[in-house]
This record gives C-alpha cells, sequence and structure tokens, in this order.
C-alpha cells in the first residue's frame, strides 16, 4: 500500500510530547497554510510516516522512550524512509547537541520554547523546497553525466550513504558519497572539459553546497592499513 498525500497543501508532522507546544506549533503552521499531523512519541511518528508523505518534520529533541535523535535516524533509513527534511526543537542549545542533530539526519534547529514568530521566519516551506530543489538538480547533474562517463572508459564502482563522522570533522554530514573509476586521468580531465558538460555542470553547482574530490592510485593489497 502506498503512502497517503495531500492534493493541495503541504503537510508537517510535528512530533512532541508536550500538549501545550504540540498545541501552539501545530496551530501556527496551520495558520499559514499547512496540513499538520501530529504524534506525541517518536514511534508513532515513525508509523505515521509509514502511511503518510510530510514535507516536513519538526522534532521535539527531548522525548521519554524513543527521544528526537533516534527517532530521526530511523526515520532517515529503512524502505520508509522520509526525504522529508527535520528540523529538530530543543532547549539543548550547546553545540555538541546540534551537531548531534545534524548527524541524525536533521537539517535545523528551533530553541524551546518555541518563539512563534522564529519559526515562521525560519519558513518549513522554503526548506523543504530548498532541499527538493538541490535533490532534483543533483539528480539531473548524475543521469545526465551517465553517458559522458562512459564515453571516457569510466564507471561507479561504489555508491553509499553516510551514517557518521568517526575520525574527522564532526559537524560534517554528506548527502552523497561515490567511487568513480577512470581508466587514468586524461579520461577525467577529458570529460569535465568537454563542452557538454560544461553545459551540465551549472546542475551540480546549483544542488552541492561542498563537496571533497580525492584522486586515488591503486595499490597492493596487503594485511595491514600502513
Amino acid at each position: 500500500m502506498g503512502k497517503d498525500r495531500a492534493a493541495e497543501q503541504n503537510i508537517a508532522l510535528v512530533v512532541d510530547d508536550d500538549p501545550d507546544s504540540l498545541t501552539m506549533v501545530s496551530a501556527a503552521l496551520e495558520e499559514n497554510g499547512m496540513s499538520v499531523i501530529v504524534a506525541r512519541d517518536g514511534q508513532t511518528a515513525i508509523e505515521l510516516v509509514g502511511r503518510v508523505n510530510p514535507d516536513v518534520v519538526l522534532m521535539d529533541a527531548i522525548m521519554p522512550n524513543l527521544d528526537g535523535f533516534e527517532t530521526c535516524r530511523r526515520l532517515k533509513k529503512g524502505q520508509q524512509a522520509t526525504d522529508a527534511p527535520i528540523i529538530f526543537m530543543t532547549g539543548l542549545t550547546e553545540s555538541v547537541n546540534v551537531v548531534r542533530g545534524l548527524k541524525a539526519g536533521g537539517v535545523d534547529y528551533i530553541t524551546k520554547p518555541v518563539v512563534v514568530d522564529e519559526l515562521l521566519a525560519r519558513n518549513p516551506l522554503k526548506t523543504t523546497a530548498a532541499v527538493a530543489e538541490a535533490k532534483e538538480a543533483y539528480a539531473t547533474y548524475g543521469k545526465a553525466t551517465a553517458p559522458l562517463l562512459a564515453d571516457v572508459g569510466g564507471s561507479v564502482v561504489w555508491r553509499g550513504k553516510f551514517e557518521l563522522t568517526f575520525i574527522g570533522p564532526s559537524d560534517e554530514t554528506w548527502d552523497a558519497m561515490f567511487i568513480v573509476h577512470y581508466p587514468n586521468a586524461k579520461a577525467f580531465l577529458q570529460m569535465i572539459t568537454s563542452a557538454a558538460y560544461q553545459k551540465l555542470v551549472v546542475h551540480r553547482q546549483a544542488a552541492v553546497k561542498t563537496s571533497r574530490l580525492i584522486r586515488t592510485q591503486n595499490l597492493e593489497l596487503t594485511d595491514s592499513f600502513a
């Protein structure tokens, strides 16, 4: 069975165990044209996302049993994973907790108690639209460059989903990770300097905030890291 989808209004899922906060945030969003569904705990939120496609999720960080961080992680994994941006509502403003929310899959945070004007100024719909536009732009770039990659003898040999940085900057999260094999450096340069690629790279520029491009050389395999 597919997920339900409202035809006209954008859907916000608000997850909070505090009924006063839940009521206030829901009312503010509804007054600004959004359809709101609510959950009082993380497990209910996960079950709702299994049936409905929200456009944005506003998530309380601190809840009993399943907290907001773990709920966010589960919402971003598995067959029922949601692409909706998740914005945390939290009184935990220390950088370690902000980073924890970003690592879990959140894209932004609002301090509690929630100030309605601040919530509306953040514009959850704008966040949703920006994420969707970036994903669409990168999908266009990836699809259009596939034949150019094949023409120079290159191929994608591995793709993965970012989960956690164990060593390195803790505030970095990545939306896409992959390894591409080129026959040689000349093939790579031939592709990225071609007129066809130059016309398509604007989609990548529209989608990517930052990236890391690393060139490697094959070495003999051994039983050690060094």
